[in-house]
C-alpha cells in the first residue's frame, strides 16, 4: 500500500532527486521487441536491429537504473524486450556497480535466459508460453 506516488518525466539518467524513496518502478525505454505479438511490423524492424542499437539501449538502461538506485531502496526494472542485452546483461552490469541484492519478483513467468548469473533471480514472460507480450522483470533491493 502507498499513501502517495510521484510521477516524474525527465532524463532519468541525470535527474537529481531530493531524498530517498522506498520503491521505484523503472519501465525502461527499449527496442520494443516484446511487442512482436501485437505489432506485426516489429518483425521487419527487428530483422534490422543492429548490435550497436542494442548497446545504445543497454547503456541507456544501465544509466537509468544506476541513477534510480541512488535514490530508491527497492527498484522494479522492466522492459518489453526479448533481448538479453536489455534484460539479464543490464542487471549483471548494475549489480557489479552497486551493493544490491536481487529478489525474485513474485514467481511470475519463467526464469531468465540460461547462462547468466542472474537467471534464477529475474523473470521473463514469453508470448508463446504466457499468451502475452514479452517482458523482462527484476527486483533489486539496495543494501542498507
Amino acid at each position: 500500500n502507498t499513501d502517495r506516488a510521484d510521477f516524474v518525466l525527465s532524463d532519468s539518467r541525470i535527474i537529481k532527486l531530493r531524498g530517498d524513496f522506498d520503491k521505484g518502478l523503472i519501465d525502461a525505454p527499449c527496442s520494443g521487441s516484446g511487442t512482436l505479438i501485437k505489432d506485426v511490423a516489429m518483425r521487419i524492424i527487428l530483422s534490422n536491429v543492429s548490435r550497436d542499437k542494442l548497446m545504445y539501449y543497454k547503456n541507456l538502461q544501465v544509466g537509468i537504473l544506476s541513477n534510480a538506485l541512488r535514490h530508491v531502496n527497492e527498484a522494479i526494472y522492466a522492459t518489453c524486450s526479448l533481448f538479453p542485452e536489455e534484460g539479464e546483461e543490464v542487471i549483471e552490469e548494475v549489480i557489479r556497480r552497486f551493493d544490491v541484492t536481487l529478489e525474485v519478483p513474485h514467481k511470475i513467468g519463467i526464469p531468465g535466459y540460461p547462462g547468466f548469473k542472474v537467471s534464477n533471480y529475474v523473470r521473463r514472460l514469453m508470448p508463446h508460453i504466457h499468451s502475452t507480450e514479452a517482458f523482462f522483470i527484476s527486483k533489486l533491493v539496495r543494501s542498507q
